[in-house]
């Protein structure tokens, strides 16, 4: 599995995916695709993130890291959701796996890394 900082993918690093990844979540969307590049299928499948991101969350609407966990949640009680984590800290937030961790695993959520996955 790999995710593109900041949503920012080129061909080059589509190419390097599909030789090392089975899939990635490289982008924003509501279902998994191939992408394309001039008519080309080039890259890996993409499985696009749904959730906003901690640092689109933390600071909007009253949210804090105090209640970012709970506000995911609620995002993903409809159906089936998809989050990109930092691999670090953000700047606004403390590290993702701090804030969402507990409190997921105590509403029964799981969580997909590449080894599981």
């Amino acid at each position: 599995m790999h995710g593109a900082a900041g949503w920012q993918l080129n061909r080059h690093a589509a190419w390097f995916e599909e030789r090392h990844f089975a899939y990635a979540s490289d982008t924003r969307g509501r279902e998994p695709f191939r992408p394309l590049w001039d008519g080309v299928a080039i890259g890996c499948p993409q499985l696009p993130t749904t959730l906003p991101t901690l640092d689109e969350l933390i600071g909007a609407d009253g949210i804090d890291e105090s209640n970012v966990a709970a506000t995911i949640l609620e995002l993903t009680k409809a159906s089936c959701q998809i989050m990109s984590s930092p691999p670090t800290p953000s700047s606004r937030a403390a590290s993702w796996h701090d804030i969402f961790d507990a409190p997921a695993r105590a509403a029964g959520a799981t969580r997909a890394t590449r080894s599981s996955a």
